[in-house]
């Protein structure tokens, strides 16, 4: 009899065990539901693990709604949000509020983490002379993007650099190659996030920029919200990218 007691005492400690170190944060991820709002048109929703796009055709379910929205990656509280042409934002009295800040709107059943960040020159150019040169283009090609944020993305207390460098849509020239990429460098390791590249066709190709930098599932790492931007009326590009240590992995995209 004392042996069976000892052996069902093991049992509850070994399942204690488990649902502590593994079923308690599982359980914890399932619970999680977020509600992302992006540039013009882009709704993602994460529920149960799972993100998906909301379409177009129930954009105007979230037409005075209350969200946290972010410009700038500077919090400016809960507002109500209505849409037409772009996501447009108003004070609980529903007055106007205008922008013209990077926006997004985000409603989640946890406390949203959005880390501030800043866009800078890299006047290096290390980056983007190796760039050039892959693409058989000149040093001294235009460029309408060579920039750097400073953040630590991955919350391991030291900074990453994210590069964003670009020829998309260039003003004085038409180079043989169009490109744009976004990378990461972490402990002298390269890690991409986007790269696009397309021959002889100056309005092709977008323009990429990082909108957002949160944590859109509650598991203390952070995500990145991507935006790129194209030629014209055409919708800009939304994706959004976990970086799991190794690589980086699209988690949805407008496209």
């Amino acid at each position: 009899m004392k042996r069976y007691i000892i052996l069902i005492i093991v049992i509850l400690l070994f399942g204690f065990s488990l649902y502590y170190f593994v079923g308690k944060d599982s359980i914890k991820a399932q619970k999680v539901k977020t509600t992302i709002l992006l540039n013009n048109d882009t709704v993602f929703e994460y529920n149960n693990r799972s993100w998906i796009k909301v379409n177009d055709s129930y954009i105007n379910d979230y037409n005075w709604k209350e969200f946290d929205v972010f410009l700038d990656s500077t919090y400016k509280g809960k507002k109500l949000v209505w849409h037409d042409d772009q996501w447009y934002i108003f004070d609980k009295n529903k007055n106007a509020v205008n922008y013209n800040e990077r926006f997004i709107g985000v409603k989640a059943n946890y406390e949203i983490n959005v880390k501030d960040f800043e866009i800078i020159s890299d006047e290096d150019n290390g980056y983007a002379n190796a760039l050039l040169s892959e693409y058989h283009l000149p040093a001294t090609s235009e460029l309408t993007s060579n920039d750097k944020v400073i953040v630590d993305i991955d919350n391991d207390g030291e900074n990453e650099e994210i590069y964003i460098i670009s020829n998309t849509f260039p003003m004085d020239t038409e180079p043989d190659t169009i490109f744009s990429s976004v990378f990461m460098i972490k402990n002298n390791q390269k890690y991409q996030i986007f790269e696009q590249h397309h021959q002889d066709d100056v309005y092709s190709g977008c323009l990429p920029y990082i909108n957002s930098i949160l944590d859109v599932d509650n598991d203390d790492n952070y995500e990145i919200v991507l935006t790129c931007a194209r030629f014209s009326a055409q919708e800009p590009i939304n994706i959004l990218y976990k970086f799991d240590k190794t690589k980086f992995t699209k988690l949805i995209s407008n496209e």
